[in-house]
């Protein structure tokens, strides 16, 4: 980054974010990128969940199938949130944040393996309605690269 000034603002949700004056980014963009961060965060901590949790006949077939899905996720958080300092804002990164932005609920345990790939489905379709919500406002932003990105991690999903 360059010496721009930062000028810190409160978006609707209270939550700050930091945009130098040359940025163009427009803030509902910014606002939906954080709250997918938010929901990939609670998404990646549910699926470490299941993986130390599972048990029964499934188990070797979804221990492994969880561990690929959270290293896969992790990756996405880290290209999201990259995403989003480089557009001059700061990702959100506090639990209480993520917790208040995302619409995902943490699960109750114990569940059996059949309960928990039924709730990663459920987290799954509001993380996708989140996504729909959000890829066109990049588009319509001329942000093309972030933009490819959504699509990107949207298809790892």
């Amino acid at each position: 980054m360059n010496n721009t000034t930062f000028k810190t603002q409160e978006n609707k949700k209270g939550n700050l974010q930091t945009q130098t004056e040359a940025s163009r980014q427009p803030s509902q963009l910014i606002d939906n990128m954080n709250i997918l961060l938010a929901d990939l965060h609670l998404h990646y901590m549910t699926l470490r969940n299941f993986h130390w949790n599972v048990t029964g006949m499934s188990f070797f077939t979804l221990h492994e199938a969880f561990e690929n899905q959270y290293d896969q996720t992790k990756s996405d958080i880290d290209d999201l949130a990259e995403r989003i300092v480089q557009s001059c804002y700061r990702p959100v990164a506090r639990y209480r944040d993520m917790l208040a932005l995302s619409d995902l609920k943490e699960p109750d345990l114990p569940l059996e393996a059949r309960e928990m790939v039924a709730y990663l489905v459920m987290n799954l379709r509001t993380i996708q309605d989140n996504f729909y919500d959000t890829i066109p406002l990049a588009g319509d932003s001329n942000e093309p690269v972030t933009e490819d990105l959504l699509i990107e991690i949207k298809s790892h999903l």
